[in-house]
């Protein structure tokens, strides 16, 4: 509301109207009739062609299936400031969502070249820009869809290879996280598979601290083990799947109330809690649940079997994995 009578008091002040217009859509980010915002954002373009707000309008169109009406800022976002990498990123947004995947991987590198030159000049490591290591999985999502495999690979290696830093990069932040998902990813989608038990002999896929990560290469290099016919390897990586399975943490079950006891109850008898009474198995630091864990095993037995011809073993095994 406040934002709202400043534009009307000062009508010919484009700032205003942009923080409006932005404000709109974050108080409504599913918000289905757009063209409030949009008219706003019209106006201010209108006004100053290369003003920043294409930032916005991408944002705002972003999702269900509009992004075409942000086009025109898709082509003008990086030009509107060319020393700002997440306004070569956002047009990348648009184009991915188009599946435009080379107009999306030309922002994003964009976006990284931009990012470099204020890493020289400001001598600061990449993870401590926020969106850096975001920047690049997309990319390598981006050249995945292009085929572009031995580029994909190089740029999610280079991002284990950075400097680490535990506030800024890590297994569970920044590009070590993000390289090793798109990694594996990578691998797995090209079925590289030989390349995946090369690589794990490195640093590039050895074990990591972090239990999320151990689950995803388990699982790679189980595929890559039960496709290449190791049966050894297989063994292995399927006894590492049942290792993780038992720690993850137990769910925490609520106390029965006691005979008589009306606490978390009204006069009534009916309960006055506000929590969901199912029990929940803690998150921090496991976010596999257990059923991909489960299914990671499935796959596994389902390929091994069906490689070493036991066709029956294979189909049971196929029917209790999924998301393949």
């Amino acid at each position: 509301a406040e934002f709202k009578q400043i534009m009307e008091d000062w009508p010919d002040d484009i700032e205003v109207k942009a923080f409006y217009a932005l404000q709109l859509w974050k108080n409504n980010r599913g918000m289905k009739d757009k063209s409030v915002p949009n008219k706003i954002l019209n106006a201010v373009l209108a006004k100053e062609p290369n003003h920043p707000c294409h930032h916005y309008r991408i944002h705002l169109w972003d999702f269900n299936g509009g992004s075409t009406n942000a086009l025109n800022s898709a082509a003008a976002g990086g030009q509107a400031g060319p020393a700002i990498a997440h306004l070569w990123h956002m047009p990348g947004h648009t184009y991915s969502r188009l599946k435009r995947y080379s107009d999306g991987a030309w922002q994003q590198e964009a976006s990284a070249r931009t990012d470099h030159a204020y890493m020289i000049k400001n001598r600061v490591m990449p993870d401590q820009i926020s969106n850096f290591a975001h920047n690049n999985e997309w990319l390598i999502r981006n050249l995945n869809y292009l085929g572009a495999v031995d580029r994909a690979v190089d740029l999610a290696r280079n991002m284990i290879e950075l400097p680490r830093h535990p506030k800024y990069n890590s297994f569970r932040k920044g590009s070590a996280n993000y390289g090793t998902l798109r990694l594996l990813e990578t691998l797995t989608r090209y079925e590289l598979w030989d390349e995946a038990i090369r690589l794990s002999q490195t640093q590039y896929l050895a074990p990591t601290d972090s239990n999320d990560h151990e689950v995803r290469r388990a699982h790679v290099l189980g595929l890559a083990y039960a496709w290449t016919k190791d049966a050894d390897g297989v063994k292995q990586q399927l006894e590492a799947l049942k290792k993780l399975k038992a720690k993850r943490p137990k769910p925490k079950k609520k106390p029965a109330p006691k005979a008589g006891s009306k606490t978390g109850a009204n006069a009534k008898g009916k309960s006055t809690s506000k929590s969901k009474s199912r029990s929940r198995t803690p998150r921090v630091g496991f976010l596999a649940t257990l059923s991909t864990i489960e299914a990671a095993e499935a796959e596994i037995n389902a390929v091994h079997h069906a490689m070493s011809g036991n066709e029956k073993d294979a189909k049971t095994w196929l029917a209790k994995a999924f998301g393949i």
